[in-house]
């Protein structure tokens, strides 16, 4: 139902401008830009770009649009109400000798035959019951007795006969049905009329307005800081979008330190390995590779730092191996990740995620003192795609590495497999673009912003950048220690992290911390919320809603913290679709100096032009200058030389 009625939702009518930056070796900068007018119609249109440009490519490809319309939101233009075509809800009257005794149900073969006749006289296909209701809603003495004692224990006797009567009542509700093109509305409102039924009204859907149960959703101060507890959360817009998705059906991989599977904060929303296609599911701590993956007992992941690969053949299934199915995590750190991710909602535990229904997969690739190898990391990268993975979230990085290999291999790989792998931009307050794979076109980068929306202090930056995330608290907050750490998730006891930042420590269980770290989470959440409300999204399109509809703050031009901070809200309501791509050079010289042909392309319905800007500058010297703009719809001509 929610993709249905996503369809229904009203769109901005101009997509303003789709950029693509192409981040160049000695840190030119190159702009594609590409107006996209949603005009109606279905057509896609498709744009081939060529330009001679100075340098070798190195990254990444940036989006910008919105209009106000979409800025605004739009909730508030949906229908009051929504219902199921041509089905009208209707409930019998008393009939005249019984009026007074409303409890009372009419004899079975009576109530049937005045269905049938209000069915007839008012031309409806089909009467049938409710769900639920009538002969399906007993309740078992047993079950009754034991709430009218409860009831009166309470001093609640005067309630003790109301699950009797609702019982009761049920039995003379049914369902008419008139086919889809019926106007449901006027009919409620003609069998209303009728002295034979008690009401009528179509049969609405109902949207869940979700507020959680989980205890720091409703707290403030709870280290004496002014914000909400779960400020980050409420920031990007996830109450309201909670009722349109809750991440149903999509699975995070997060390689880290690991994941405490075991939490109760988590454990329900723990992936488990069902196998695939013919293969089977993984059974635990059998010693046996079931599901002939080439790892044993990886029933909810895999631990790839305490697993050995004895023979070296790239597997953990042979004798020389020693497997370790349980992804365990003594730092803290890929289950505070984990807990921002997919915490359980309304359990009544303390903290929800920002996809409180998706699945964790977890997939350790750092130690107990948060260090890995790339070689490392970037199988764990590569186990998590070809494992189902939907989104891969990487809290880590490195200082000083802009290009490795090995890692730019495993993220090509998801990324072809439409994986969405969502990076940390770094904690260095340095420019992304010389980190490793954060300057690759195929990752989503994300900075860590404050509560004021403003750029935490630590924040690498750079427009490599794709969007801003809640990821510190208040840099100088005089009244809590450490203000900076203010994002709450869950803890891992005797852990890494709890042993050496203890003061931090909110309640058993939870801890705050801040990073990139921190706000990468919030990233790969909202774009679980995205891939279960409209599966048909690609990886790409996903890349351009979450820049489109994220909320402005305050950033020089170009954006150097992204095009935005992340909103749940706005991105499910999005419908826009167009992608742009970078196609040559794939893997170029990042040190030659020289003319080079850059071929990309951009589909999008009804696709109006292609404007390629440039920079000789990066960072925040860049200025961007037009040098090419084509109206054309032929594809593979040259846009620019």
């Amino acid at each position: 139902m929610e993709t249905d009625r996503r369809a229904n939702y009203p769109g901005p009518n101009v997509i303003k401008a789709i950029f693509v930056d192409v981040l160049l070796s000695r840190f030119p900068r190159y702009r594609l830009n590409v107006a996209d007018r949603l005009v109606g119609g279905e057509h896609e249109g498709s744009r081939k770009i060529q330009t001679a440009l100075r340098i070798a490519v190195l990254a990444s490809v940036l989006v910008l649009a919105g209009t106000a319309s979409h800025a605004q939101g739009i909730l508030s233009n949906l229908p009051e109400t929504e219902f199921v075509p041509g089905e009208v809800i209707v409930k019998l009257g008393t009939p005249e000798p019984e009026r007074g005794h409303r409890g009372i149900a009419p004899p079975a073969a009576k109530r049937a035959e005045r269905i049938e006749q209000l069915r007839s006289r008012f031309g409806a296909e089909k009467a049938r019951g409710v769900r639920g209701g009538g002969d399906q809603a007993k309740i078992s003495q047993k079950a009754l007795n034991r709430r009218n004692r409860g009831n009166a224990m309470r001093g609640a006797r005067s309630r003790a006969s109301a699950p009797a009567d609702a019982v009761a009542a049920l039995q003379d509700v049914f369902i008419l049905e008139f086919g889809d093109q019926a106007n449901a509305v006027e009919i409620s409102a003609a069998l209303s009329a009728n002295a034979d039924v008690e009401y009528a009204h179509p049969n609405y859907i109902a949207h869940a307005m979700m507020v959680p149960n989980d205890a720091y959703w409703a707290t403030t101060g709870s280290w004496n800081q002014a914000e909400d507890d779960l400020w980050g959360l409420k920031l990007i817009g996830l109450e309201a979008a909670w009722d349109l998705s809750q991440g149903a059906g999509v699975t995070v991989a997060v390689v880290d330190s690991g994941v405490d599977v075991t939490l109760p904060d988590l454990a329900a929303n723990i992936w488990v390995n069902l196998g695939h296609g013919a293969f089977p599911a993984e059974i635990p701590d059998n010693g046996i590779d079931d599901d002939l993956n080439g790892y044993i007992d990886d029933v909810n992941g895999f631990d790839f730092v305490l697993s050995v690969d004895g023979n070296g053949d790239g597997d953990y299934n042979d004798p020389e191996d020693t497997a370790e199915g349980n992804p365990l995590d003594v730092n803290g750190h890929g289950t505070h990740v984990a807990g921002t991710i997919a915490a359980v909602g309304n359990n009544l535990e303390g903290v929800i995620g920002v996809a409180p229904q998706a699945q964790i997969m977890g997939v350790r690739g750092l130690d107990y003192a948060g260090f890995g190898t790339f070689e490392n990391l970037a199988a764990r990268i590569v186990y998590a795609a070809l494992n189902g993975a939907d989104i891969i979230n990487n809290s880590w990085g490195c200082s000083g590495c802009p290009s490795v290999g090995i890692i730019e291999d495993a993220v090509r790989l998801a990324h072809s497999l439409d994986v969405v792998v969502v990076f940390a931009a770094g904690n260095e307050d340095d420019n992304a673009a010389t980190r490793s794979p954060q300057n690759m076109s195929e990752t989503i980068v994300v900075s860590a912003l404050t509560p004021t929306d403003e750029k935490a202090s630590f924040s690498s930056r750079g427009v490599v950048i794709d969007i801003g995330a809640p990821g510190s608290g208040p840099d100088n907050d005089p009244g809590v220690v450490d203000s900076v750490y203010g994002i709450l998730s869950l803890n891992v006891q005797d852990s890494t992290l709890q042993n050496n930042l203890s003061h931090l420590v909110v309640a058993p269980g939870y801890l705050r911390l801040a990073g990139t770290s921190m706000s990468t989470p919030h990233v790969s959440g909202v774009v679980a919320l995205l891939r279960s409300f409209d599966p048909s999204l690609t990886n790409e399109q996903i890349r351009q809603i979450i820049r489109i509809a994220s909320d402005p703050i305050a950033t020089p031009a170009p954006p150097l913290l992204g095009y935005g901070r992340i909103n749940a809200l706005l991105a499910l309501q999005s419908t826009v679709n167009a992608s742009v791509l970078i196609d040559t050079p794939t893997n170029p010289d990042r040190e030659a100096i020289g003319v080079m042909s850059l071929t990309g392309h951009a589909i999008g319905p009804n696709l109006q032009n292609v404007q390629v800007s440039v920079s000789d500058k990066a960072g925040s010297q860049a200025v961007f200058t037009p040098i090419s703009t084509t109206y054309d719809s032929l594809t593979g001509d040259v846009a620019a030389t």
